[in-house]
């Protein structure tokens, strides 16, 4: 009772020592809030975080765009909005949601995340999704994303949105691309060019609604990492080095989305049915603006990215704090808030130079171990009415 709020021991049950830690007045309310409450929230959590960020590169915020996807629990209801993957031995009892994600490049805050299904008559794709995030970015923006959005309808959805894009494009497209400036009587003999890039009947036959006679304006990069060659495309004109330092640095976000699934238990969406799956995505996001914030708050003091601050170290230091601040004057809640930021200011990511790892695809946990199984029930409860004693 003494690390309970002052409004909760002020209440009718507070004074008569009747309040419960059932959670299932919390989870009745949850339901019946609308899901459109908790979007406007993190719209505005995140608004009002970018407004104190600064811009990342000549007055543009910079943000990293990925997919992933995400299971809920076995409940046919969630199955019918979100099915499950198909092979020859049937469908899986978990349903698959493919969800886009767009996160900031040197802050590491989150905007609100689209969701579709995966596998089904409405499956939609993570490029759909995606151009759905970059509506709700800010119009000063630079998108980095892989070649899963490297395509003509994300370049023409971001540069008519008024933002820029850096888009990586795979080797049949760029070689498509070197082709056409072939045929125009050029040819690409260094590691940059410019090129007008028309749209296709092949474009138009998936994405009706593009204009017919479109074209788009792009610089052509090939730059190489490690033993590999990668092309991207640019709507802004940098120069080939920026392009691939901001490229290379698009492996964050895969960092902020592990955040997302494993320290914050995203993967494991608990739930009877599709519109609380999506309440329980939406708390989670609240719940990583909540570090990512305070992680920025501590980077200024040291002077550092807020990238080089650990996530989990940060959200530790958080989460000490809401549990000792809990009931206490508005003195010490604040002397509470600012330990927790000097503590999470030295939770420091050591740097390692030198050090280099080939990526590799590592197992996903098996989901028993996420969703537990329900117990088997007795015979005698299969059973009409109660059994007889032996």
């Amino acid at each position: 009772m003494t690390m309970m709020p002052r409004h909760f021991l002020e209440s009718k049950r507070g004074r008569e020592g009747a309040i419960s830690n059932s959670p299932s007045t919390f989870s009745k309310a949850r339901k019946e809030m609308p899901l459109s409450i908790f979007h406007e929230v993190i719209d505005s959590v995140a608004r009002k975080l970018l407004e104190k960020v600064r811009p990342t590169w000549n007055g543009l915020h910079v943000f990293l765009l990925d997919g992933t996807t995400l299971n809920a629990a076995p409940e046919p209801t969630i199955r019918d909005v979100f099915p499950g993957a198909t092979n020859q031995k049937g469908t899986s009892a978990y349903p698959v949601i493919n969800v886009a994600v767009a996160t900031g490049l040197s802050t590491g805050l989150v905007i609100r995340p689209e969701l579709g299904a995966m596998y089904g008559p409405n499956a939609v794709s993570e490029t759909q999704l995606g151009m759905k995030v970059i509506s709700r970015l800010p119009e000063n923006s630079l998108i980095i994303a892989d070649a899963g959005f490297g395509i003509f309808r994300t370049a023409w959805h971001i540069l008519t949105t008024g933002r820029y894009f850096l888009l990586r494009i795979s080797p049949a497209l760029f070689g498509s691309l070197v082709k056409r400036m072939e045929k125009e009587g050029r040819t690409f003999t260094g590691r940059r060019a410019k090129i007008t890039w028309p749209v296709t009947t092949k474009n138009l036959k998936s994405s009706p609604w593009l204009p017919k006679r479109g074209a788009i304006e792009i610089y052509l990069h090939r730059i190489q990492v490690g033993e590999t060659w990668i092309h991207l495309i640019e709507n802004f004109g940098m120069t080939t080095k920026t392009a691939g330092d901001f490229y290379v640095q698009r492996v964050n976000v895969e960092t902020d989305i592990e955040n997302i699934k494993v320290r914050l238990r995203g993967e494991k969406l608990n739930g009877k049915c599709a519109d609380v799956v999506q309440r329980v995505l939406a708390i989670i996001i609240l719940h990583y603006q909540l570090p990512a914030a305070a992680r920025m708050q501590a980077a200024k003091l040291r002077n550092l990215p807020p990238r080089k601050l650990s996530f989990t170290e940060t959200r530790e230091c958080v989460r000490n704090y809401f549990e000792r601040s809990a009931g206490s004057p508005k003195r010490t809640v604040r002397a509470l808030f600012e330990t927790a930021i000097q503590l999470a200011s030295k939770c420091r990511i050591p740097d390692r130079p030198g050090r280099s790892f080939k990526r590799e695809c590592c197992h996903k946990r098996p989901r028993c171990d996420n969703f537990p199984r329900r117990p088997v029930r007795q015979a005698a409860n299969l059973t009409r009415g109660k059994a007889k004693p032996s």
